[in-house]
């Protein structure tokens, strides 16, 4: 579902300084949820709009579209991360700069209240809506010196109308929220993936049965059974010893042998598990529609 649309291009940082200069390709910053509830923040060039350049899940409250207010001659605008030093900068293209503030609020209203949103309500124009009345681009503007940036990890948004494995999904990645408030902590598997937490996702139609082939061979194919196991000590145990791993220095690269992707705009300070999570959260957005 989209939220908000409208026309911004890419500040780049000058290399081997911290200035950052507009370049002058047309793009757009795009906010949707995906069928899991995730909130995607997105730019992407106007004539490669499946393929974003940017798209990161944000979590509620985790950061912030700010002003660049360093910048004097021109609409300079940052996600930025309070916990770490890791911004993404862009450029309003919009002819008129009347609607800046709205857009910036907005955003910051959409990652802040993410429980709050409406699924069934969205007032804003599509990307394609925009295409049909394209306008003259401001002049390029010049960012004073800044943060350097860094670029994102890529992640498509899929398509599902499993609205109940979606809402579940949610209510999990919420609990990783609560417990590890996204500033650079870290998080205990065993908390987060404890079987009250992980009841609602198991009552989804077909997940038990595309967890059988990871279960014990004894174990009964059932919700029962697997909750059996989730509640076992030796289940916790192994939690608890691969979270020590994730959390240990160079655990992110387990992450990577399992195939899954960092999130190279995550906080430097944030634990293994976390990113592990996050990394889960991610591969199910985009590949929930390719089965």
């Amino acid at each position: 579902m989209s939220l908000i649309t409208f026309k911004a291009g890419k500040l780049r940082r000058v290399p081997g300084t911290k200035l950052l200069r507009a370049d002058p390709e047309k793009g757009y910053i795009v906010m949707n949820r995906d069928a899991y509830g995730l909130i995607h923040f997105q730019w992407a060039k106007r004539n490669d709009l499946e393929n974003p350049e940017d798209d990161i899940i944000v979590f509620s409250s985790e950061c912030t579209f700010e002003k660049v207010t360093e910048c004097t001659t021109g609409r300079a605008y940052m996600l930025k991360y309070p916990s770490s030093a890791h911004s993404l900068f862009y450029w309003m293209q919009e002819a008129s700069d009347d609607n800046d503030t709205s857009y910036a609020e907005r955003i910051n209203s959409y990652i802040k209240d993410q429980d709050l949103l409406d699924p069934a309500r969205s007032d804003v124009a599509t990307v394609s809506d925009m295409m049909e009345v394209d306008t003259v681009e401001q002049s390029e503007p010049i960012a004073q010196p800044t943060e350097s940036s860094k670029e994102s990890s890529e992640i498509g948004a899929p398509n599902s109308d499993e609205i109940n494995s979606s809402e579940a999904v949610r209510n999990l990645l919420a609990t990783i929220s609560a417990q590890a408030g996204f500033g650079g902590s870290t998080v205990d598997l065993c908390e987060i993936l404890k079987p009250s937490n992980l009841t609602d996702l198991l009552c989804q139609e077909g997940v038990i049965d595309r967890l059988m082939p990871y279960m014990p061979p004894d174990t009964p194919n059932n919700l029962e059974g697997v909750l059996a196991i989730v509640s076992s000590p030796q289940y916790a145990q192994a939690l608890r010893s691969f979270s020590q791993a994730l959390n240990s220095p160079g655990g992110v690269n387990i992450i990577s042998a399992l195939g899954l992707s960092l999130d190279e705009s995550a906080n430097p300070n944030e634990g293994g598990a976390l990113q592990f999570l996050k990394a889960i959260a991610r591969f199910v957005s985009r590949n929930n529609g390719s089965e």
